[in-house]
């Protein structure tokens, strides 16, 4: 699930270190000028959607998305 995107690594690794806090694994990319803000891994959408609910209360344009 892709959360977010930053366009500095420091908001994205402070945001992954809450995310770790709360049991989460977070995922970092480097898409051109951009840092991307991942959690999950995933069998099925279907799983991830259960996941993507609860994050949508937070990250709000966070969508599901392969790597």
């Amino acid at each position: 699930i892709q959360l977010a995107s930053y366009k500095t690594r420091a908001y994205a690794e402070r945001e992954a270190q809450a995310l770790k806090k709360k049991g989460l694994i977070p995922l970092i990319l480097i898409k051109g000028k951009y840092v991307v803000l991942c959690v999950g891994s995933f069998t099925n959408r279907e799983n991830a959607l259960s996941l993507l609910t609860q994050l949508e209360k937070k990250y709000n344009d966070c969508r599901i998305r392969r790597l």
